[in-house]
């Protein structure tokens, strides 16, 4: 049986490992969203369009480029730089909870 295949479980035990994931689900979330907010906090306005069209809305670079009017580079300065500053806020929010 796989380990998120809770067909073969008793219901009480089926229900708590779906309100488990559930909780695992909206806890990272959550997690997320706080880092997001931050990151957002720390940085300018157009930094933080550059790394939400490309990594949260899957945009290309170019075209996020030309939506901003800034050079391609910068649009890949700011994902790598966001991308690197959430890593270190969720890293801290983690060892808080711990």
């Amino acid at each position: 049986m796989r380990a998120d295949d809770d067909a073969g479980d008793p219901p009480e035990i089926a229900d708590e490992s779906a309100a488990t994931r559930s909780w695992d689900v909206e806890w990272e979330r959550a997690i997320l969203e706080q880092c997001l907010n931050q990151a957002r906090r720390e940085v300018q306005p157009q930094t933080f369009r550059a790394f939400e069209l490309t990594a949260i809305e899957n945009r290309d670079a170019t075209a996020a480029a030309a939506e901003l009017a800034i050079d391609v580079k910068a649009v890949y300065n700011a994902k790598h730089r966001l991308l690197k500053r959430i890593r270190e806020l969720r890293e801290s929010m983690e060892a808080l909870t711990r």
